[in-house]
């Protein structure tokens, strides 16, 4: 009886270890839209980051996703900092516009990400989960 307890209780922590089964859309961009973020991660373990700054413009990075203690996942984008502007260290200063991301931790929560801060100049923020249909990039 005990064995088909631990295998249960095994069976749910695996199931519960990548929280992606399907594609998912987290980050609401409100009308007018003078700011914007939203992260979609693919169950295929890629993701796309989208941004939108009323000065700045709009950025949209592609990269890939891994899992990291069950509830972390770990996001890099395609393209790399050169290893001058890692020592550099501006392309870690914030998530706010990103050329990079680079091994950027993120909680997955029930109905929300947590973006954890590299550093001490920038801000823990989270977004909340959405419907899939209100996707602002093509």
């Amino acid at each position: 009886m005990n064995k088909i307890i631990v295998v249960f209780i095994f069976l749910g922590l695996i199931s519960c270890a990548t929280k992606v089964k399907d594609t998912q859309l987290y980050g609401k961009c409100k009308i007018p839209m003078y700011g914007c973020n939203q992260l979609k991660l693919n169950k295929n373990m890629t993701f796309e980051y989208f941004i939108f700054a009323d000065v700045g413009g709009e950025n949209l990075t592609n990269g890939t996703w891994k899992v990291h203690n069950r509830d972390t996942l770990i996001l890099n984008s395609y393209a790399q900092p050169s290893k001058e502007e890692i020592e550099d260290e501006k392309v870690f200063s914030a998530f706010a516009n990103p050329k990079y991301i680079v091994n950027q931790l993120i909680i997955l929560k029930r109905n929300k990400i947590i973006f954890i801060p590299k550093n001490k100049n920038s801000k823990l923020f989270s977004l909340r989960k959405t419907e899939l249909n209100q996707q602002k990039w093509k």
